[in-house]
């Protein structure tokens, strides 16, 4: 997996290990790999911001919002998977980017174990 952006060595560890695209689910071995991806683009090198792409899929993202939030809930239930404790950093992505939790049809609802951890 290529991680060359500009996300800590610590959020980087964190999807070391992961072997699937985001997007279509396959492991990249028949495009190039899998790569890191910021969900909103490089406005923050939160792990919140993270999602891991076969590079086919990486080079046709269009940063449509029901993207992002597609992305970003896939995202977050596997940070939680990780044990994974948000941090004031997070916390300002959150705050910049609401949507991503608000409206977002692809997150659990507010009585689900998932959103209740936020």
């Amino acid at each position: 997996m290529k991680l060359k952006n500009q996300f800590t060595q610590d959020t980087r560890n964190l999807y070391l290990y992961r072997n699937d695209c985001d997007i279509c689910g396959q492991n990249g071995t028949d495009c190039g790999g899998l790569e890191i991806h910021h969900i909103i683009g490089r406005k923050s090198n939160s792990p919140l911001n993270v999602s891991i792409l076969c590079k086919k899929d990486h080079s046709q993202v269009g940063h449509t919002r029901d993207e992002e939030q597609k992305l970003f809930a896939k995202n977050l239930q596997f940070l939680f998977k990780e044990d994974y404790v948000i941090n004031a950093e997070d916390m300002e992505f959150l705050k910049k980017f609401p949507y991503l939790i608000e409206n977002n049809p692809y997150l659990p609802s507010v009585d689900k174990p998932l959103a209740k951890k936020i």
